[in-house]
């Protein structure tokens, strides 16, 4: 079981993903963003949700990378 202290960071992890997609929508609607920025700020805003959901995603980078357990403070 999660501490409580971590649902709050998962929280705020998620809202502050959720309001710069919107942002990021928002300014490309207006045409203040380029096709390219607008690609690149989604895609961070959609990994700091998916983190934020479902941290053992980053897990997936580790196993990639080869990192032993005493390698990383996970």
């Amino acid at each position: 079981m999660p501490e409580y202290g971590l649902i709050g960071l998962r929280l705020f992890g998620f809202l502050t993903g959720v309001i710069a997609l919107y942002l990021v929508f928002n300014r490309f609607r207006n045409g203040r963003l380029r096709r390219t920025d607008f690609l690149f700020a989604n895609l961070i805003s959609i990994l700091i949700i998916v983190t934020s959901v479902y941290p053992d995603v980053v897990n997936i980078l580790l196993r990639i990378l080869s990192l032993k357990r005493d390698q990383y403070s996970r």
